[in-house]
């Protein structure tokens, strides 16, 4: 995989590459490194020095890093969703979910998180996504998504995210948030403390500019994002009749 984006890196010979997630890092990673192309990731979950043989972060490699502050999140879902006990967290299955289960779930499908206690499920066709939502009531007091763009249909084909998250948000028989900022709407996810995809975009734009200004991408370290944004849908805060903690009031976006 990733030959495609490979023959166009040989055909453009960019000054710089930028990887926007783990899989265009596992699959291109090893062959920049070699080229010694400086490269700019975002997006990334895992430890991108596992993406090479020798385990080291090459030295014309750096980027931002991503990670789901998903404790404080599962917790602020308690927090809103009076007397919560149990919480569904739901992933395609795709590479990048995976390395999210390793290195932000430490491999476990279940693990208690204060009051709550969550199940991690990675689900790779629609089908498997419906049930698991509509069977969601009685069971859990809230769910939570998290990557879905991957998800496949009974043909193997990609189902637009879109469809996704919307059928999921008229369907469930619980509050449904999101870990991530994309999927924050009104016929989307309730929302939450979420992973700001421009706020990594200005960082790694920062990285970039350093680079084409002159900088060696080793002299640049890599950074984390993971502060998270307070990020909520008004739409679906009043269909659950939740409302926003005291606490992150203030701070809180409010969309549609």
């Amino acid at each position: 995989m990733g030959d495609r984006a490979w023959a166009k890196i040989e055909e453009t010979k960019p000054d710089l590459v930028v990887l926007g997630d783990d899989a265009a890092l596992k699959f291109l990673g090893p062959r920049l490194a070699k080229a010694e192309i400086p490269t700019v990731f975002l997006g990334i979950n895992g430890n991108p020095r596992n993406s090479f043989e020798d385990h080291r972060l090459p030295a014309n490699f750096t980027g931002v890093l991503e990670r789901p502050i998903y404790k404080r999140f599962i917790l602020l879902g308690g927090e809103m969703v009076k007397g919560a006990k149990d919480c569904l967290i739901l992933f395609d299955a795709n590479i990048t979910s995976e390395i999210v289960k390793e290195e932000v779930f430490k491999g476990r499908e279940r693990e208690q998180v204060g009051e709550i206690a969550t199940d991690l499920r990675l689900l790779k066709t629609f089908d498997e996504w419906k049930v698991a939502v509509t069977e969601a009531g009685g069971k859990y007091d809230f769910i939570v998504t998290g990557l879905y763009q991957a998800v496949r249909d009974d043909k193997d084909q990609s189902v637009p995210a879109d469809d996704v998250i919307t059928w999921v948000s008229a369907h469930s028989p619980v509050p449904v948030f999101g870990f991530w900022d994309f999927s924050v709407g009104k016929d989307k996810t309730i929302g939450g403390l979420v992973l700001d995809g421009r706020e990594q975009g200005l960082k790694a734009a920062d990285i970039i500019l350093q680079i084409l200004g002159g900088k060696a991408a080793v002299d640049v370290p890599p950074v984390t994002e993971s502060r998270g944004k307070s990020l909520f849908s008004r739409g679906q805060l009043e269909k659950w009749q939740l409302t926003i903690p005291e606490s992150i009031k203030e701070g809180a976006i409010l969309v549609d």
